[in-house]
């Protein structure tokens, strides 16, 4: 792995520790509105999408493809919107989560997939990006939606983004 993958894979680890997303659901989120299992679903793909986010980087780290391309298809499959959800609940979802919530969370599972992709490939300068850019997701949708809970995660300059 070359010197730029090293160091985009410590900057996700680095932004994936600061980040941890714990059982509490903060105060003043759009997930406050749902219903208290939709809100259970949710709390539950935070901390999965956690733990797996930490695994993937540690998996990366070791050039082990096979054990990053299962991690990262499970991120992708964790994807609240395909879970097995009543047209109630979904039809909560989509009334009660912002639009801009709810496509930074597809563009998150889109990228989950697209590190499977480059872990199946064995690529891993590709790997190393596609985890930075799912890093870089949580901090965006915590720097929009979770300030209060996240005070010191900013929102990286529009101008940097990719």
């Amino acid at each position: 792995m070359n010197r730029n993958a090293l160091l985009a894979l410590a900057l996700v680890f680095t932004v994936t520790a600061a980040a941890r997303f714990t059982a509490a659901e903060p105060a003043l989120a759009p997930t406050q509105a749902l219903s208290p299992e939709l809100r259970a679903a949710f709390i539950a793909e935070m901390q999965h999408l956690d733990h797996g986010l930490q695994a993937a980087v540690s998996a990366l780290a070791r050039a082990d493809w096979p054990q990053l391309e299962k991690i990262a298809g499970e991120i992708r499959g964790s994807f609240i919107l395909e879970q097995k959800l009543t047209p109630e609940q979904l039809a909560e979802l989509h009334r009660v989560l912002p639009e801009p919530f709810l496509a930074l969370d597809r563009q998150f599972h889109a990228q989950a997939e697209q590190l499977a992709f480059a872990a199946r490939a064995r690529n891993g300068e590709l790997a190393a990006f596609r985890a930075y850019k799912l890093t870089d997701g949580c901090v965006s949708c915590h720097s929009q939606y979770a300030r209060h809970r996240f005070q010191a995660v900013t929102p990286p300059p529009d101008a940097h983004r990719h």
